[in-house]
């Protein structure tokens, strides 16, 4: 008979707390990628009812779970599955309330593959996922992810300090500075300072088959296939240029400020022109929907929208030496030392992290919850949940880390380290 009201009050969600009150209960919803995590709650591990009697491996509570009627107060939560790091953070459960830990990604604890020997830097990954592209000592590699094949040239532009990766729009073609290469064809490939002229720069897709670049003080257009070279436009100072929508933009520094210039590209009617703080800019971001011009020497990102009758500068971010756009209202971006996520629209900034040593690369993880990045010794992921504190996770640490390049699905990472006396470009499954 004793029993009775203490069955009911469970049921409805009230539980005797301290001092033998009645109090209403919440609930704690877990789940995880990969599925099937060990739940610990203030360091006790969650099994199931009459676990005694279940095969081991089946007695334990995992995620996807509703943990019930637990009392109202912070709970140190932990889940844990084998061969991969854990997770841990401090939650709180309200009473007659629900909270979530729904997209947690657990990364796996694995040791790196080496795929290719060597001293590699400035590491890209093509936008199908289908090719790596790293800069050597001398020479440029290209590597097909899917048999690990290599195709190696020697470059003249491998001594700059930093190479322009620009893949097609199709992705069958790849330029590596002034260097072609015909990703189904390597017989094809092409050695654009030695066919148009050694002096061409910002070069560019117009669409698959023709490439624009700088040459002097003109713009000229080159088919890739036929080789034919024309004049687009002529008689032009500028120290960058983008070509979209039919408009060509163009920055140039004057005696006194630089000028962002907008015309048609077809005809020398100018639309737009607006000055900028004298400095060396360069167009970056070019598929976002604002202008992003990037001062290089001052570090500041000019969001820039042409369309606007009112208000063409849309914003001004300083210190940001890395960024990525999550989509068209988010930025990820650092500097040596944070890492910063800003808002568009209510133009505010959120730290997410800052630490001691120089940050060299930073990848947004498609989880939507997650960013990666890098120092020259390890490379770490930081959750993006506010509650209790940004977990950091720390999924390598080497020697002379440089990259990382991340796929599309956010299961592998590739990246170029010196792990003992091995130097060269590893792969790391990371979930």
């Amino acid at each position: 008979m004793t029993i009775t009201p203490l069955v009911s009050l469970y049921a409805t969600g009230l539980r005797i707390g301290n001092g033998f009150r009645i109090q209403k209960t919440g609930i704690l919803i877990l789940d995880t990628e990969p599925k099937g995590a060990n739940i610990s709650l203030n360091g006790k591990q969650l099994r199931r009812p009459l676990a005694r009697f279940f095969d081991q491996t089946q007695s334990h509570i995992t995620t996807p779970t509703k943990i019930k009627n637990l009392l109202p107060k912070e709970y140190d939560v932990r889940l844990e599955l084998p061969g991969y790091w854990p997770w841990q953070k401090k939650l709180v459960v309200e009473p007659g309330q629900s909270t979530y830990a729904e997209d947690v990604v657990l990364f796996k604890n694995d040791v790196p593959r080496l795929i290719q020997s060597g001293r590699y830097d400035n590491i890209a990954l093509s936008p199908n996922n289908k090719y790596l592209m790293a800069r050597g000592d001398d020479s440029l590699t290209l590597i097909d992810l899917k048999n690990e094949n290599i195709h190696t040239v020697v470059s003249t532009s491998t001594g700059e300090e930093a190479i322009n990766y620009n893949w097609s729009p199709d992705n069958k073609h790849l330029i590596a500075n002034s260097y072609l290469f015909d990703l189904n064809n390597h017989a094809k490939d092409q050695d654009l300072s030695s066919i148009i002229n050694p002096k061409i720069t910002k070069i560019k897709w117009q669409n698959n088959d023709s490439l624009i670049y700088k040459q002097g003080n003109s713009l000229q257009n080159y088919n890739i296939n036929n080789k034919k070279i024309e004049t687009v436009k002529s008689e032009l100072l500028f120290d960058d240029f983008l070509v979209k929508n039919s408009n060509l933009f163009t920055v140039t520094r004057g005696e006194q400020n630089s000028q962002l210039l907008i015309q048609n590209i077809k005809d020398d009617e100018l639309n737009i022109s607006f000055d900028l703080p004298k400095a060396q800019y360069h167009f970056a971001h070019p598929n976002h929907n604002l202008l992003n011009l990037y001062d290089d020497k001052h570090q500041i990102l000019y969001l820039i929208d042409p369309s606007s009758t009112f208000k063409i500068l849309r914003d001004a971010i300083s210190n940001i030496k890395e960024s990525v756009w999550i989509d068209n209202n988010s930025l990820l971006f650092a500097n040596d030392f944070e890492i910063w996520l800003y808002d568009v629209n209510h133009q505010n900034r959120t730290l997410l992290t800052r630490i001691s040593e120089p940050i060299k690369k930073i990848i947004w993880h498609p989880s939507n919850n997650y960013v990666i990045y890098a120092t020259n010794k390890n490379i770490n992921t930081i959750e993006l949940d506010k509650r209790d504190k940004f977990n950091i996770t720390r999924l390598l640490e080497f020697e002379d880390i440089k990259g990382p390049v991340l796929d599309l699905n956010g299961k592998t990472l590739y990246f170029s380290a010196r792990i003992g006396n091995q130097q060269g470009i590893y792969k790391l499954t990371i979930q």
